[in-house]
C-alpha cells in the first residue's frame, strides 16, 4: 500500500449501522432492515503501540469468501489472490483520534458496482493523513462480499447492466443515495455523542465532501446535489443515472471521465433515447463548470 504523504498518522475503525426506518430491497426476505458496514479513517495519535493490520479481514473463512467472490468475477484461479493476506494497511485499528482545535471536515467514499470499501483504502488513508475524517460505505448486496460482526456475509445481488441502466440503475441509485444520507445522519449522532465513540465533537458537519468511482461516482453527484451540507464532490468515471431536475447547481463538483466516454457518445449518436440521456449528462457537466466545477477527460 502506498504510504500516506500527510502530516498525521492514521487510525481506522469500522461501524455496523442498521437503518431501522428502511426495509432492505435486495434480498428475498423483505422484512430485513437495511444494514451497512462503514469504515472510518481519521488523524490519530499514540500509534507507537499499534501494529499495522491486514488490508483484508484476517479471519480465514471471511478472507476465503472475498477470494472466491473476486476470483470468480476476475475469472482467475482462487490461489492467484492468495497474496491479499500479506497486504498491510497504513492505518492503525482503533487508535485514538488526534485532538484538534476545530472539527475535522468529513469526506464520504462510495465504491463502484460490485467492488467494496477496501479498494478505496489508500485514498482514505491519504486524506486522513491530511486532516480529514473519511468514511467508506459498503453498499450491501452491491459489493462482492460484505461481512458483518455476527458472522453473516452478503454477496452481490444487484442486477444492473447496460440494457437496464437507466431504469434499474436509477432505482438502485436511490438506495445508494439513501445510504449516504443515513451515514451522514449517523455522523451527526457520533458528533453529538448520541452514539458513544471517540468521534464526539470531532466532525465538521458543515463541511462534507463526497467522492466515488463508477456507480459510486454517480451516487456521489446525486448525494451532493440533494444534500446542502455536502459542499463539494468528485465523480470518477460514473455515468449519471438521475438526470431529471438536476439544473440548480451552486456548488463545486468535478467530473473525471475515461477516454472512451466520448467514444460512447459517438457510438450511440443514432439512438435517440440514449443520445438524449448522454446529452442531458453533458448539459449537467457544463452547468457544473459554471459554478466552480471542473471536467477532465
Amino acid at each position: 500500500m502506498p504510504k500516506p504523504d500527510g502530516l498525521y498518522e492514521v487510525g481506522t475503525q469500522t461501524f455496523h449501522f442498521i437503518d431501522n426506518n428502511r426495509d432492505e430491497v435486495f434480498p428475498e426476505d423483505k422484512n430485513d432492515k437495511r444494514e451497512l458496514m462503514v469504515q472510518i479513517w481519521y488523524p490519530a495519535e499514540h500509534v507507537n503501540d499499534k501494529k499495522g493490520e491486514s488490508l483484508f479481514p484476517e479471519d480465514k473463512e471471511i478472507l476465503e469468501m472475498y477470494m472466491q467472490a473476486y476470483s470468480q468475477k476476475f475469472k482467475l484461479p482462487e490461489f492467484a489472490l492468495d497474496y491479499w493476506k500479506y497486504i498491510r494497511r497504513n492505518s492503525y485499528e482503533s487508535a485514538e483520534i488526534l485532538p484538534s482545535a476545530k472539527p475535522y471536515p468529513l469526506v464520504l467514499l462510495s465504491h463502484g458496482m460490485g467492488t467494496g470499501r477496501f479498494l478505496h483504502t489508500s485514498q482514505a488513508e491519504n486524506l486522513a493523513s491530511h486532516g480529514y475524517i473519511v468514511a467508506a460505505i459498503d453498499h450491501t448486496y452491491s459489493t462482492m462480499v460484505t461481512a458483518f460482526p455476527d458472522g453473516k456475509a452478503t454477496g452481490f445481488k444487484t442486477e444492473v447492466n447496460g440494457d437496464n441502466f437507466y431504469d434499474v440503475g436509477n432505482s438502485v441509485g436511490v438506495t445508494w443515495t439513501q445510504d449516504v444520507e443515513f451515514v451522514i445522519n449517523q455522523f451527526e449522532k457520533l458528533h453529538s455523542g448520541t452514539i458513544q465513540s471517540k468521534f464526539k465533537g470531532t466532525v465538521d458537519l458543515n463541511n462534507i465532501g463526497i467522492m466515488g468511482r463508477s456507480f459510486g461516482g454517480a451516487t456521489a453527484f446525486n448525494a451532493f446535489y440533494l444534500n446542502d451540507n455536502v459542499k463539494a464532490g468528485i465523480d470518477m468515471d460514473g455515468t449519471l443515472h438521475a438526470l431529471e431536475n438536476r439544473d440548480h447547481i451552486n456548488k463545486p463538483f468535478m467530473f473525471i471521465k475515461s477516454g472512451d466516454f466520448m467514444d460512447r457518445v459517438k457510438k450511440y449518436e443514432n439512438e435517440k433515447e440514449l443520445t438524449d440521456k448522454i446529452s442531458n449528462e453533458l448539459s449537467i457537466m457544463e452547468n457544473v463548470k459554471k459554478h466552480g466545477g471542473n471536467t477532465g477527460f
